[in-house]
């Protein structure tokens, strides 16, 4: 769940507050050059800023994804034009009598990004599986340049290995997990 609560706070896109037992805090944030540049990530003790940031307050932002603004924006805008004609979006009731629609995806390592089941040939949900398959790709991009840098602070400490849900070997880092799991 720690994975899945950084890709949501990363889709969210916009900067996060969080509010614990009444007292608020302002996370950490890393650029995304400063995780991609493995040097930099070193030298500039980025790899200290992390350690600290997930060790104060188990939460770190990811600032500065190239396109990711523009490439969030266009999914939204077309996620909305095709919820409206896509037969298997999912409807909930809330109690304040308002409906929301909703779509699901997933992307499993071993054979990509999955397309969205929307159940329809229109030219909206067209337009939304590539704008979602592009901003899919990019936060996925992200996952994974966060997920090795992690792997790389966690590996500093004492070697973690993780057994696999099989019961068969073990994960030897996060990145293993993140590489080799569903998103």
């Amino acid at each position: 769940t720690g994975m899945a609560t950084f890709v949501g706070a990363l889709a969210s896109g916009f900067f996060l507050q969080v509010v614990v037992s009444g007292q608020s805090i302002r996370p950490s944030s890393l650029s995304f050059a400063d995780l991609t540049d493995g040097q930099r990530f070193q030298s500039g003790r980025v790899d200290e800023v992390l350690a600290k940031a997930l060790g104060e307050h188990g939460i770190v932002a990811l600032r500065d994804i190239p396109r990711f603004s523009e490439l969030r924006k266009a999914m939204l805008r077309d996620a909305h034009s095709c919820i409206a004609v896509a037969p298997h979006a999912q409807s909930l009731a809330l109690e304040d009598g308002s409906v929301r629609r909703q779509l699901a995806a997933t992307s499993v390592s071993a054979v990509g990004l999955q397309p969205v089941d929307h159940g329809s040939d229109s030219k909206a949900c067209s337009a939304f599986q590539l704008s979602s398959n592009a901003f899919r790709e990019a936060v996925g991009g992200a996952v994974d340049v966060f997920s090795k840098r992690l792997s790389e602070v966690l590996a500093a400490g004492e070697a973690i290995k993780l057994p696999k849900s099989d019961g068969v070997g073990s994960y030897n880092s996060l990145e293993d997990i993140v590489k080799h799991g569903d998103r």
